[in-house]
């Protein structure tokens, strides 16, 4: 990169200053350690960052300081003729390019064929410091995704009624490299319909027509936030902040949120705010704590004894990487390292580990999660709704007469009624709607940012499915079942989870005292 070509020059001077330093007293280990840390930096980065061969000069540098002592004395003209010959190669290779860094805050897609409205936008986005991708069309809008990392879409929703919104958001998110991608419909109507038909086909947000220049930057900040929290996290630590900086940009470049730490004692701090998915680590770090000393460190805590490390070292030695296995490290990469690999081992191990939580985490009959995984999300939701004064919506369903169930149609009978109702809730709303099996023959669904009359249409919407449903019994008849439903809604019926938690058995019960088969969101049905 440019920006390194230009630094590389003072780095080799300060090696050259350092060697000459260690002339003076060859026996002085911490003149030596001065040196084979800046050597062992440089080697690592210069190739990384496109110069192998100065990478090759200096690791000869490296190599030599590591083992003085053990092997052979320091040639001295040795070290001078490798530092020569790797300030030849920097003076006659050019620098490469920067990549250019957006001054964007955050960036959208905004798809629909209402010229005025996307012009409209556009100007919105450039005072906000937001860029919007313009698309008339999802192949329009394909180019753009393809080209950019974008962290949200704007939809105009459809005129029509029926499934179109489903079916434009599916086919939005089956794009390359789309899936996920959090969506907000917008549309001049406000009505309640128009508002259920966006939550169903998956609308993170519904934004009214026209859009203000605050809606903007709400929605902007709050699909970005939804964005990141499907992206893998990863912590980078290394004392070299040229390679911990290539990195993070490397795997940012990928997806990820990656943050750089450059002082092993700041670690466990850091690990705990930040809750990285992944760990790259370098082995070998001043200051007497090393990469191994943190891999053995960690694999002794139990918050942090699956967290997949990734350790890098710019010595290829077997026996350096036999080292890093037995330290409980995950991988080894030996600088320079490649780009799209070191994407690539970080996104396997992310979701390798991500497969193995959701196993942990899920009910196998219903494949949704369990209520100790929801707790901690809600917990989660809620401070976020009460940072931004935002709504969230509980749904707690019960399906009805379950044991009379079991009794008539058999115990199978009801482990498929179950796992029906499961698929239905896990197939309905949006990605970032929470679902859980709560216990027993009870559900939950949390609606962030919905309200109430929302969250009940919605959860309406499921039961007239699960009405319509044809279930099969043990003995091979068909049976139908139904279920009753509680809505409360923070902070208005609960400020605290354990309050809302509380209003919403409540509305449950009254659901059921109705006469089941439906849906409560008021003190009466």
């Amino acid at each position: 990169m440019e920006r390194y070509a230009r630094r590389l020059p003072a780095r080799l001077d300060e090696l050259a200053e350092r060697i000459a330093r260690l002339a003076d007293d060859p026996q002085d280990p911490t003149r030596r350690s001065a040196a084979l840390t800046t050597a062992h930096q440089l080697r690592g980065t210069a190739g990384s960052f496109g110069f192998p061969r100065v990478s090759e000069e200096i690791g000869k540098i490296d190599d030599a300081l590591r083992h003085a002592g053990k092997r052979a004395p320091i040639d001295m003209a040795a070290l001078s003729a490798w530092l020569e010959a790797a300030r030849e190669l920097v003076r006659s290779a050019p620098g490469l390019a920067q990549p250019e860094v957006a001054s964007w805050k955050a960036r959208l897609l905004y798809l629909g064929d209402d010229a005025d409205s996307s012009a409209r936008v556009q100007e919105l986005g450039r005072r906000r410091l937001i860029e919007i991708l313009p698309a008339t069309t999802l192949a329009e809008a394909a180019q753009h995704l393809a080209r950019e990392e974008t962290d949200g879409a704007l939809v105009e929703l459809p005129a029509a009624q029926g499934d179109e919104a489903d079916e434009l958001a599916s086919r939005l998110q089956a794009i390359p490299g789309c899936a996920g991608l959090p969506l907000a419909f917008v549309s001049a109507d406000e009505e309640t319909p128009s508002r259920v038909r966006a939550a169903n086909a998956g609308a993170a947000l519904f934004l009214p027509k026209p859009i203000t220049e605050t809606g903007l930057d709400d929605a902007a900040n709050q699909l970005a936030a939804i964005r990141r929290a499907t992206r893998p996290r990863v912590l980078i630590l290394d004392d070299d902040p040229a390679f911990a900086s290539l990195a993070a940009h490397a795997l940012g470049s990928g997806g990820a949120l990656a943050r750089t730490l450059s002082r092993p004692d700041e670690l466990l701090g850091l690990l705990e705010s930040a809750d990285p998915e992944a760990l790259v680590l370098d082995v070998r770090m001043p200051g007497g704590i090393g990469g191994l000393d943190i891999c053995r460190m960690l694999r002794t805590t139990s918050r942090w004894q699956d967290l997949p490390i990734l350790m890098v070292t710019g010595d290829a030695r077997p026996e350096t990487r036999l080292a890093a296995y037995a330290a409980g490290c995950d991988d080894v990469l030996v600088k320079p390292v490649r780009a799209d690999e070191l994407r690539l081992r970080v996104k396997l191990r992310v979701e390798r580990r991500r497969l193995q939580h959701a196993r942990l985490e899920r009910d196998p009959l219903t494949d949704l999660p369990l209520r100790r995984f929801f707790v901690e999300r809600l917990r989660a939701r809620l401070s976020e709704a009460h940072r931004r004064r935002l709504p969230l919506s509980l749904v707690l369903l019960d399906l009805d007469h379950f044991k009379q169930l079991n009794d008539r149609h058999g115990h199978l009978a009801g482990d498929r009624a179950l796992a029906h109702l499961g698929h239905l809730l896990a197939a309905r709303f949006r990605s970032e709607d929470l679902r859980a099996r709560w216990g027993g023959e009870e559900f939950i669904v949390a609606f962030p940012g919905e309200r109430a009359e929302i969250a009940a249409a919605l959860a309406q919407g499921v039961l007239d499915d699960l009405k319509r449903s044809s279930i099969e019994a043990d003995d091979g008849a068909r049976f139908s079942v139904s279920f009753s439903a509680g809505v409360a809604e923070f902070p208005r019926d609960g400020a605290s989870m354990e309050a809302l938690l509380r209003s919403v058995d409540q509305r449950l019960y009254a659901a059921k005292a109705a006469g089941r088969g439906r849906v409560a969101h008021r003190e009466h049905p």
